[in-house]
């Protein structure tokens, strides 16, 4: 009978002495064929969608919709912390080195049921909402404020996930938590949006969505061909292409357009107040009545015609206005959308209009003051007055 002359490894990546575990884990790129071969099986294992991660997903789209209902930031964090691994992001991450079509669109299928999951129960909640006149969302699209913090955010969290997947056996529910919080749970709003007729808001948050789920699947691809698991052969090599090409052709779409919750979700993109319409007769009636005054009477009017002319003023005296936008409205230091942010106005809140406006193409903007003083700009398609606006 003859000995074997080298140690034999199982084909069953767990079942391997601890120590060869760590050894392959802390450096993939110096296993031999047959670890490396029983590790990518036990990654595709652990990226292959259970039922409990079914259940999950539901679990936390439940919790979604109470939170928009009672516009709760408290019960969103618990939502992100009860929704499951995101297994189907490493599914298509480590697809290319199986190489596998088939694990690629499974685990892509998998993610879409879980957007599907998630834009449903936005839905529920938008009709809920709809139906019975609930309050509409204040504070919750506030926490969407920090727009490039949220991709740096994005960016370490999904590198953190694919180290931390190599590296351990136990799956990374927390950094998992976050990248639910950022890409999956926003669906709801989209959605919620969507059904509460706010149809400037829902596809820009949708396509950011969409774009952030790309770009953390390109991550997490290119970590772990870092780290050792190469795509195989040109079926591995073409998957990684098309990842990338798909990343960087939503990118190029989605960054002229892009206008966040929270940093811009208050805009109003299409102007919906009739008062836009009918500005320019209103305007022109007012240079002929000053015109007439200035005419037929010798005392000077309290509006001479350099000063309409050069502040766009509508009226000697400040006038308020209220806030209508159902989300609220963002305020902010200069008539610009890149311009810092100084307050939020409350859907119903009053306003004081300072008779300052500047025009910047489509969009009019109203110098404001809030009731606790601050001062800044608003667009003036939110603002609902008596007398119409510019």
């Amino acid at each position: 009978m003859s000995l074997p002359i080298s140690e034999t490894t199982p084909d069953d990546f767990n079942e391997l002495p601890p120590a060869q575990k760590r050894r392959i884990r802390q450096s993939i790129k110096n296993a031999n064929l047959t670890e490396l071969r029983s590790f990518i099986a036990a990654m595709k294992e652990r990226s292959t969608p259970s039922f409990d991660y079914l259940l999950f997903t539901l679990l936390s789209a439940v919790i979604v919709v109470f939170a928009i209902l009672f516009d709760s930031p408290l019960l969103l964090v618990v939502a992100a912390v009860s929704a499951p691994f995101l297994a189907p992001l490493i599914g298509v991450a480590i697809s290319p080195a199986i190489p596998s079509f088939l694990h690629f669109f499974r685990s892509l299928l998998s993610l879409l049921i879980s957007i599907v999951i998630y834009l449903l129960a936005g839905a529920l909640a938008g009709f809920l909402a709809k139906s019975f006149n609930l309050a509409s969302l204040n504070i919750i699209p506030r926490l969407f404020s920090a727009v490039w913090l949220e991709w740096l955010v994005l960016i370490q969290t999904a590198s953190l996930t694919a180290i931390l997947v190599i590296k351990r056996d136990e799956n990374p529910r927390t950094v998992s938590a976050i990248l639910s919080y950022l890409i999956f749970i926003p669906t709801s709003f989209s959605a919620y949006f969507y059904t509460t007729d706010q149809l400037n808001y829902w596809a820009p948050l949708s396509w950011a969505c969409l774009v952030k789920l790309f770009i953390t699947l390109l991550i997490i691809t290119l970590v772990f061909i870092l780290f050792g698991l190469k795509p195989l052969r040109a079926i591995g090599w073409s998957m990684v292409i098309g990842l990338i090409l798909a990343s960087i052709l939503l990118l190029l779409f989605y960054l002229p357009n892009q206008k966040l919750p929270g940093a811009d979700f208050a805009i109003e993109t299409t102007p919906t107040l009739a008062v836009t319409m009918t500005s320019p007769p209103t305007k022109a009636k007012q240079d002929t009545e000053v015109r007439a005054t200035q005419t037929f009477t010798p005392v000077p009017t309290n509006t001479p015609k350099p000063t309409l002319t050069h502040t766009h003023t509508i009226t000697p005296t400040p006038m308020t206005g209220i806030v209508n936008s159902q989300s609220g409205a963002v305020i902010r230091s200069e008539p610009d959308f890149t311009a810092p942010v100084v307050s939020y106005a409350n859907n119903g809140s009053e306003i004081l209009l300072l008779n300052e406006t500047k025009v910047d193409g489509q969009y009019i903007w109203i110098s404001v003051m809030t009731e606790s003083g601050e001062k800044g700009w608003m667009l003036s398609t939110l603002i609902q007055t008596a007398t119409p606006l510019p």
